[in-house]
């Protein structure tokens, strides 16, 4: 995406409420962690994107939208795999989806880390349903496969969607799990299928969030449960304490939420909201912060023993010494996740 000045960029209807009167709201230069009010300086070669918010709704979203085509290999293996994204926060994950499966124990760490995810959901579900047996869960957006991988784990039957082929693959060939790769449409999964859907991550990269929230209530089942998560990057603390350096990273990410916008795009779609949460950790929030800045922090793989040793318990130490912090910020819904457990409404 070439950079575009502000006056001559056309304003696109905001897909939640249709209006087309935006204020700008953030500038985003790739490859730089700067988030400001006006455009940064033209460097030749880096493309600027512009992020606006909507005046009738407050749905920020990146404007203009890229097209398909650009969108189509950004998710190959490089968005998965350590150091993607040299100088921004993001450096392709937690370890990166390839270092992970090449590893024993963090195949193992990612499993045990998944599991707290499926504890939430299936509190939920019980609640909803104490007696059922094990249910089907559908993860959109599934990447390498870690949740599926956890989930079949507990007995639950499952099935994963997956728009990048790498993704798709070693999720099929390294774990052997169900993927079906490509969009959730494409999949024509019958209706009613699913008891459970899960989209973490997801609809802040995708260009129609409600076409994809729609296709999930019609492969849901009427007394089903949905769970978003989405970056909680307009509301979470995050935001608040490094506003300069979080999280605008177009064109990874489009779309922006608050739990209004959030809770409306649901509706649009056919659910009611349940419950909400927050997620997060400010010790690795700070980590991140503190590794794009000096990458000598990360930890490879191909340093001293005794210096991988240092910097996995520098990054624990971070997040036990904030642990009551973490409890505070996710009770107040300002953690670094937001989420939500939505029911399809009658």
């Amino acid at each position: 995406m070439q950079r575009v000045p502000p006056e001559e960029v056309a304003p696109a209807p905001c897909i939640l409420c249709g209006a087309r009167e935006h204020e700008p709201l953030f500038y985003r230069r790739d490859g730089e962690n700067w988030v400001t009010p006006e455009p940064p300086e033209a460097v030749p070669g880096v493309p600027v994107y512009r992020i606006v918010r909507c005046r009738g709704c407050g749905l920020a979203f990146v404007s203009p939208l890229p097209a398909r085509e650009e969108l189509a290999g950004l998710y190959d293996e490089p968005y998965f795999t350590t150091g993607a994204y040299p100088g921004n926060v993001h450096t392709g994950g937690m370890e990166g989806h390839a270092d992970v499966l090449a590893s024993p124990r963090l195949r193992r760490r990612a499993r045990e880390e998944h599991r707290g995810t499926l504890r939430q959901i299936e509190a939920v579900w019980r609640a909803q349903r104490p007696r059922e047996a094990p249910p089907r869960l559908l993860d959109v957006g599934c990447g390498a496969g870690f949740l599926l991988d956890a989930a079949r784990e507990w007995g639950w039957a499952v099935q994963g969607v997956e728009l990048s082929p790498f993704a798709a693959e070693r999720a099929q060939r390294d774990l052997g799990l169900p993927v079906v790769q490509g969009e959730l449409a494409e999949a024509q999964f019958p209706e009613g299928r699913f008891d459970i859907v899960v989209m973490r991550e997801l609809l802040e990269h995708v260009l129609d969030p409600l076409s994809l929230l729609k296709e999930a209530r019609r492969v849901l089942r009427e007394d089903g449960l949905l769970f978003v998560q989405v970056p909680n990057d307009l509301e979470g603390v995050r935001m608040r304490l490094w506003r300069r350096v979080w999280w605008m990273i177009p064109p990874l990410h489009l779309f922006y939420f608050r739990r209004e916008t959030l809770r409306a795009l649901l509706e649009r779609a056919g659910f009611r909201v349940a419950r909400w949460g927050t997620w997060g950790s400010l010790g690795l929030d700070l980590w991140m912060v503190w590794t794009a800045r000096w990458p000598a922090l990360r930890y490879t793989g191909r340093e001293a023993v005794w210096l991988g040793w240092g910097k996995r318990l520098l990054r624990r130490g971070l997040q036990w010494a904030l642990g009551p912090a973490d409890a505070f910020l996710e009770r107040r819904l300002l953690h670094t996740e937001l989420q939500a457990f939505a029911v399809p409404r009658a």
